[in-house]
């Protein structure tokens, strides 16, 4: 999500972030813009299997989004 760093994606990925954002210049604003947790705080891409969705997720500290059965595909640490 570098500025002119391969611009958007296409296809599926597009379809599955537009779907649960808008667009993808409102998913890389809403990805940037952390909700701070207090002390480490994990802002994550994630794919909910049972609804077959893609959403943003944040999580504290080390935990997995795995352990709400949640599929990572992208991640970002933010203190």
């Amino acid at each position: 999500m570098i500025s002119n760093d391969g611009g958007e994606p296409s296809r599926s990925i597009a379809d599955a972030i537009k779907t649960p954002f808008g667009s993808f210049s409102d998913f890389k604003e809403k990805f940037s813009s952390a909700t701070l947790v207090i002390g480490s705080d994990w802002g994550r891409l994630v794919y909910n299997l049972s609804a077959k969705k893609v959403k943003y997720n944040t999580m504290p500290n080390q935990t997995s989004p795995r352990t709400e059965g949640l599929i990572p595909l992208l991640g970002c640490d933010v203190w």
